[in-house]
């Protein structure tokens, strides 16, 4: 607001300016793509290093080429990505039950039978536990530990709200409220884990799964930002082209998102219409790469 002239002088006012400072972002983050015998299935993990896509997905693998690209990519000056494993059927997570809690591996595959968990109830309070994760190949070195757990729901120490989204090693689901006795159990004693079948550039399903992993909702489209999209190993160019374009139409139409969302935007139809076309692009293009994979998958047969 103007200042109050209360005697004579020079009076210096500053305006705010309307010109919006532009923001620069990050122009090389990569997003790596590809088969590993460990790892979320189900959402993309950022990496700052090597060590974390080791901790995350189980490090070199001659049986697939992703690990070893994430690893150039940071011996050679990266230094931000994100990788996502693609699984071939039948990968399911070792699985084992101690009384009313079952625990899971935190990802499929094989790579849970090297880890135990150990139950241990409170002394003072048979209500409550300690759950220790045990690495086996170690001499069951604990690698994880949970104190004064609950088989309650609504208790604050509920042993689900405790581990899931917090472990990296295991998930759990209490089936009912019977505490657990003390016990070790193998990851696996249940329901062995499995790695399902190995997929690779070269297999049609492969095609097929990374295309799903684009589009509005998928999830890369749940990455908050990502610049450089590799497939290790894959060379077809019809379908190198077709993701491409997959994630072009996904950056163009998050673009018209954004301007529509934006509260000094006015939403137009033009706007409208260009996201409508995006959208439906998004959608024939991964019609197209199935189509085409499934071709291939016949003729392959006859």
């Amino acid at each position: 607001m103007p200042v109050a002239l209360s005697y004579p002088g020079v009076y210096i006012e500053e305006v705010p300016s309307g010109v919006r400072t532009i923001t620069g972002v990050a122009t090389s983050i990569a997003l790596f793509i590809g088969w590993a015998p460990r790892g979320s299935t189900l959402a993309a993990t950022r990496l700052t290093s090597f060590a974390d896509y080791e901790r995350q997905y189980g490090g070199l693998d001659t049986r697939s080429a992703l690990a070893f690209a994430v690893k150039q990519f940071y011996d050679n000056g990266g230094s931000d990505a994100y990788a996502m494993r693609v699984a071939g059927a039948g990968a399911v997570p070792a699985i084992t039950t101690i009384v009313d809690l079952t625990v899971s591996g935190s990802s499929p595959g094989e790579w849970a039978h090297d880890y135990r968990v150990r139950l241990t109830p409170r002394a003072d309070d048979a209500t409550r536990f300690r759950l220790d994760v045990l690495h086996a190949p170690s001499t069951d070195a604990v690698v994880e530990s949970f104190e004064n757990l609950s088989m309650t729901a609504g208790d604050a120490r509920f042993v689900e709200d405790v581990i899931n989204g917090r472990s990296a090693f295991i998930t759990v689901d209490a089936t009912g409220g019977t505490a657990p006795v003390l016990a070790t159990a193998d990851l696996g004693a249940g329901t062995p884990g499995n790695n399902g079948t190995l997929i690779g550039p070269a297999d049609p399903t492969f095609h097929s799964a990374v295309a799903g992993l684009f589009g509005i909702g998928s999830i890369t489209d749940r990455i908050e930002l990502f610049n450089l999209v590799s497939v290790p190993g894959l060379t077809d160019p019809t379908t190198i082209g077709v993701h491409r374009a997959l994630h072009e139409a996904l950056n163009s139409a998050r673009e018209a998102q954004h301007r529509l969302d934006d509260g000094d935007a006015t939403p137009d139809l033009d706007d409208l219409a260009q996201l409508g076309t995006l959208l439906a692009s998004l959608s024939e293009a991964v019609m197209a790469v199935n189509a085409g994979m499934t071709a291939k998958a016949k003729q392959a047969q006859g």
